[in-house]
């Protein structure tokens, strides 16, 4: 079975960072925090082997932007040669349509 390397973009990161101190601090119950956070990182590892396994939202510029779901959290990523790159990861009840307006301008592409 073909393995990938699973990349996570700067934005990402930013977004699971923000999502962590929101529950910790905000909400204040760093468990779920630590918890929630966790699940998602063990769900983007899993996209090393079948990241296929989710459907294409969309496809520009040769890339398909796909979603991964994570409780109430979708994550997006695209496949690009050996690698999946991890482009955001948002709380499903947002405006998702806004955050992926500018999809076409990304600079991890």
């Amino acid at each position: 079975m073909k393995k990938y390397k699973v990349k996570l973009s700067e934005g990402a990161l930013s977004r699971l960072d923000a999502l962590y101190d929101y529950i910790a601090y905000k909400l204040n119950v760093p468990e779920t925090a630590q918890a929630q956070t966790a699940r998602i990182e063990d769900a983007i590892m899993t996209l090393d082997s079948l990241p296929e396994r989710c459907r294409v939202l969309f496809s520009r510029h040769g890339h398909e932007l796909r979603r991964l779901m994570v409780d109430n959290y979708s994550i997006f990523y695209y496949i690009k040669g050996p690698d999946v790159i991890v482009t955001d990861i948002l709380y499903s009840k947002s405006d998702i349509e806004r955050h992926l307006e500018g999809f076409d301008d990304r600079q991890d592409l």
